[in-house]
């Protein structure tokens, strides 16, 4: 009788044991998967502030690359226009050989 007694509280020992062990698994999995969640928000939160931030960046280009501005810059440093014959093309050897062919 104290043979099956000591397999019944071992059982209940090793079970609870058990319980134990898997309740803290499945706790540490959920925290996982929750800090998992906030670092994919936080991403996706940067990925729209780059894309609103290259946006801003591509309307900039095409507002500094506009004739008027480039000739306003222009007239502000000083530059104007080149007068004919002013303006020389450098051509390399490559470039040469292929507008031969």
């Amino acid at each position: 009788m104290g043979d099956k007694k000591n397999k019944w509280i071992m059982f209940f020992s090793l079970s609870i044991f058990l319980n134990i062990s898997f309740s803290l698994a499945i706790i540490w999995l959920s925290i996982e998967q929750t800090d998992g969640g906030y670092k994919v928000r936080k991403i996706q939160r940067e990925i729209l502030e780059l894309k609103s931030f290259k946006s801003k960046l591509e309307v900039e280009k095409e507002r500094l690359l506009a004739p008027a501005e480039l000739m306003y810059r222009a007239n502000e440093s000083g530059m104007r226009e080149a007068k004919l014959g002013q303006i020389r093309k450098i051509v390399s050897k490559e470039k040469k050989e292929e507008v031969s062919k």
